[in-house]
């Protein structure tokens, strides 16, 4: 082996820590720099920006498990063309119509061991959180993307991309289910808040 093929070596093997480590994956969405008018609801202005973390959390699932580029902005314009948008976000059966659209499918649950298994077998997961005491993900409703797991001192700890930029939680490790301190408290309970992303 030649120093040249040496060093493309190092590089395929260095790639990976780098995401581990707290990197941003290129699927990542920002829903605060995606400002464009979708449509106007009770004379308001509604976008991405202000209420489409639903859209962009499954626009991060589609990008993470099939490398495919679909803009959170198509994906709002597809519901609100189909009125599954009434001005308040994206409900379960939204998000499940637009998923099967672009090549994924979602298995809504509240059964956590069922997440973190399918986080560790390389699937997605969009959560619905609310408030809590804890981890401030939001104040109402708010989706968040999950991606990745790992176990740590026996402790099932799980990877979150939260399209807020603004709370800076992008590949950040938390634990998942609440009797171990975990994000599960942040549930929304609305009833099957973690939505299980796999290609359809």
């Amino acid at each position: 082996m030649n120093f040249n093929s040496k060093f493309i070596l190092i590089l395929l093997v260095a790639i990976p820590n780098i995401f581990a480590a707290g990197g941003k994956p290129s699927w990542y969405i920002n829903q605060g720099e995606h400002r464009q008018t979708i449509c106007k609801i009770g004379g308001e202005n509604k976008s991405v920006a202000t209420s489409g973390c639903g859209v962009a959390s499954l626009s991060m699932a589609i990008g993470a498990l099939t490398k495919k580029k679909v803009s959170p902005e198509t994906l709002f314009k597809e519901a609100y063309q189909k009125k599954m948008y009434n001005g308040n976000g994206f409900s379960h059966a939204a998000l499940t119509f637009l998923a099967r659209k672009h090549g994924v499918k979602i298995n809504w649950t509240d059964n956590v061991s069922n997440v973190f298994s399918a986080l560790q077998n390389g699937k997605g997961v969009i959560f619905n959180v609310g408030p809590d005491s804890k981890y401030h993900f939001t104040r109402n409703g708010h989706y968040i993307f999950l991606y990745g797991a790992k176990k740590e001192n026996g402790v099932e700890k799980v990877y979150v991309f939260d399209p807020n930029g603004r709370n800076n939680y992008v590949n950040k490790l938390f634990p998942l289910k609440k009797s171990q301190g975990g994000i599960e408290v942040a549930k929304r309970r609305i009833g099957n808040d973690f939505g299980i992303v796999s290609k359809a």
